[in-house]
């Protein structure tokens, strides 16, 4: 467990673990964006017709979101997460966003592909039943209660958790098994190009757990975009302040947040 910005964030625990419960229903998930921090990103529901991606916008299963060269997109992914970020110039496809209430445990089940670029997430633990897997060309990897990050070139860290890589090295046909506990990262490139387990340097978990850190404060306080007040020349004449004389400073507005209707989580 690690406190995180302003949010204590209990990986471990059953049930939901990020600010809220999260209420299961039976049937297919889906994905609210939460926040577009840079550039811009599309998504298709059907693999054509690509739609600009707007905060707020509800992206249902089976859809597919591309970010360009700047573009970074938080998604809130509820009992099947509950958080995602693609990051810049990725191409990742929600796969499989179920949810079942289950006898005593509520049953959910994650797909995410990642195509190319680089996801990074917060999954709650999840029960025997339930599963969260990231896959790509080469491999998958099954998380649970992590905080991780995992690249379309087969490279996967996690900061705490536990998580399963199953790897076929080019050119094999058989998949490899590998367990990877908190503090690890697979590497496809090392031990001549057949994978291994490596202890994540600490730029690369700094990194990883900035991103989440960002992300979490994004999503309470979910701003839309920014916009600058009105020129000095046009604002309305400061009241004078004779006691001030020639040293009264400039009347400027400082900018100012947008108000938006993105959901927070509460």
């Amino acid at each position: 467990m690690k406190q995180l910005g302003r949010f204590w964030i209990n990986v471990t625990a059953s049930g939901c673990a990020l600010l809220t419960a999260c209420a299961v229903s039976a049937g297919s998930g889906n994905a609210t964006v939460q926040a577009i921090p840079s550039g811009t990103a599309q998504f298709t529901a059907e693999g054509a017709n690509w739609q600009a991606l707007e905060v707020g916008a509800v992206v249902n299963e089976g859809s597919t979101i591309k970010t360009d060269a700047a573009g970074v997109v938080d998604l809130y992914l509820g009992a099947n997460g509950p958080l995602l970020q693609i990051t810049e110039a990725s191409i990742v496809q929600l796969v499989a966003l179920k949810q079942l209430p289950g006898a005593g445990e509520d049953l959910v089940t994650t797909k995410v592909k990642v195509t190319k670029g680089k996801v990074i997430g917060l999954v709650r633990k999840l029960g025997a039943a339930s599963e969260y897997v990231v896959v790509t060309a080469n491999g998958s990897f099954k998380v649970n209660g992590a905080r991780f990050a995992a690249s379309a070139t087969g490279e996967f860290t996690i900061l705490d958790g536990a998580a399963t890589v199953l790897y076929t090295q080019p050119g094999q046909a058989k998949a490899t098994q590998y367990a990877l506990n908190a503090g690890e990262t697979f590497q496809p490139k090392a031990a001549n190009g057949q994978g291994a387990v490596l202890v994540t340097s600490a730029d690369l978990a700094s990194e990883v757990a900035l991103q989440l850190d960002r992300m979490l404060i994004r999503v309470d306080n979910p701003v839309a975009k920014h916009w600058a007040p009105t020129a000095q020349w046009l604002q309305v004449p400061r009241p004078v302040d004779a006691s001030a004389g020639e040293n009264s400073p400039p009347w400027q507005l400082p900018p100012v947040e947008e108000p938006t209707t993105t959901p927070t989580i509460r």
